[in-house]
């Protein structure tokens, strides 16, 4: 599980898709790490960033919806 992380973490990002916004994911906190974890219920390969079209709903965490 780690080494698969930190795989993730050194792996270059994707292109964008110019249909869809391109959300990163960070933190200026040194020590922390902030990353997606899913998006419309689906699990996400890559937690650095997600894309999805503007379109959409809302993005909410989902501490805010409990």
């Amino acid at each position: 599980m780690a080494l698969s992380a930190l795989g993730a973490c050194a792996s270059p990002l994707p292109p964008a898709d110019p249909g869809k916004a391109w959300i990163d994911m960070y933190t200026i906190t040194p020590g922390r790490t902030l990353m997606a974890d899913r998006l419309d219920g689906k699990r996400l390969d890559d937690g650095r960033y997600f894309q999805y079209r503007p379109d959409r709903a809302d993005l909410l965490p989902d501490r805010a919806l409990q």
